[in-house]
């Protein structure tokens, strides 16, 4: 038999933000997750990334591509910060949360 949330003991915040410092997880880190939906598990216990650029690249070369894709400089700073690959970085469009709210209301709107 499969045990439900209802079946499980209920823990407080308090107790997975405990849980998320055992693990290394900060309480801000935390609490964006939660705001973001994770569940409380699963906030405190999902290992944080640590982001690094794998390749340094320079501030100059970070504005140059930014400006030859249109890109804001943060948006191409923040995807190599993250390992993605100068290609990914430059060719594919951000998915801003405006737009995201934008096209889930039309998607409701017509069904």
């Amino acid at each position: 038999m499969r045990l439900t949330k209802y079946d499980q003991p209920q823990r407080s915040k308090k107790q997975w933000y405990a849980i998320a410092e055992k693990n290394g997880i900060s309480k801000c880190l935390f609490f964006n997750r939660l705001k973001q939906g994770w569940t409380e598990r699963d906030a405190a216990t999902v290992e944080k990334r640590d982001y690094k650029i794998t390749k340094p690249v320079p501030k100059s070369k970070i504005a140059k591509l930014a400006e030859k894709s249109g890109l804001p400089y943060g948006t191409v700073y923040g995807r190599l910060k993250r390992g993605w690959s100068i290609k990914d970085t430059v060719t594919l469009p951000p998915n801003n949360k405006g737009q995201r709210a934008a096209k889930a209301k039309r998607e409701v709107e017509h069904g």
